[in-house]
C-alpha cells in the first residue's frame, strides 16, 4: 500500500483530532507529522512576523529535526498558510490587527501623537466601535416546533369515525367486481378543428335556407 501525499492529507486533516485521523486511515507516521505541522502552523499565526529561518530553527529545536526535514516541514506549512488564507479572512484580519498594534506601539515610542490617533481610528473603524451593538433578538434560543405523524383526526379537530379501517375494507370489498381486468385503451380518431373550432350559424351554413324578413 503506497503512502498518501502528506500535503493532500494535511489539507483535509490538519485540524482533525487524532481519533478522526485514525478512523480516516491516516498512517501513524503522517499523523505524527500532522500534529507537528499543526503546532508550528498555529505558532506562526500567533507570531506572523517570524521569518523562515526562525520557523526552521523552532522545528529543529522543539522536535529534534535535521535541517532537511525541518525545511521540508517549513515549505508544507507555508503552502498550507497560503491556501487556507485564500479561503478565509480570519488570517488576514489577524494580520491587520497585528499591524495596527505594531504601528501604535512604534508611534507611541516616537511620541507621534498624530500616528497614534490614526492607528486608533483605524482600529475603531475595523471594530465598528461607532456603531450600536445589534439587539439580541434571541433567535438562537428559538426551538422549532416538533411534529409527530398521527392518524387520529381528533388532533386536528375532526370527529373520528368508529372502526374506520373496517369500514374502508368493507367498501373496497363491496365496490370491487370480480373478473375485471385491465384492458388497453383504443385511440379515437377525431377532427380537433371540427370539435374545438368556432361554431357556425346553421342558417348561414346552408345556402337557400335564409329566412325572409317580413315586410313591415
Amino acid at each position: 500500500m503506497s503512502m498518501p501525499n502528506t500535503l493532500e492529507v494535511a489539507k483535509e486533516h490538519l485540524f482533525s483530532s487524532e481519533d478522526e485521523m485514525v478512523r480516516a486511515g491516516v498512517p501513524e507516521v503522517i499523523r505524527r507529522r500532522l500534529l507537528r505541522l499543526r503546532d508550528v502552523y498555529n505558532y506562526w499565526l500567533k507570531f506572523p512576523d517570524s521569518r523562515d529561518r526562525d520557523i526552521a530553527q523552532l522545528l529543529m529545536k522543539r522536535y529534534g529535526l535535521g535541517t532537511n526535514i525541518a525545511y521540508r516541514d517549513l515549505n508544507l506549512i507555508k503552502t498550507l498558510l497560503g491556501e487556507m488564507a485564500e479561503t478565509t479572512k480570519k488570517y488576514h484580519r489577524y494580520r491587520f490587527l497585528c499591524m495596527l498594534e505594531k504601528s501604535f506601539e512604534l508611534a507611541e515610542r516616537r511620541g507621534d501623537t498624530r500616528a497614534m490617533v490614526s492607528a486608533a481610528a483605524a482600529y475603531g473603524k475595523y471594530a465598528r466601535l461607532d456603531k450600536e451593538d445589534p439587539a439580541d433578538l434571541g433567535l438562537d434560543r428559538i426551538r422549532p416546533q416538533s411534529f409527530e405523524v398521527s392518524d387520529d383526526p381528533s388532533l386536528a379537530g375532526f370527529k373520528p369515525i368508529p372502526n374506520v379501517r373496517a369500514k374502508i375494507a368493507a367498501l373496497l370489498k363491496e365496490m370491487s367486481v370480480p373478473g375485471i381486468s385491465d384492458v388497453e385503451y383504443e385511440e379515437v380518431e377525431h377532427d380537433e378543428d371540427e370539435i374545438f373550432g368556432p361554431r357556425r350559424d346553421n342558417a348561414a351554413a346552408a345556402p337557400g335556407t335564409e329566412h325572409e324578413t317580413p315586410d313591415t
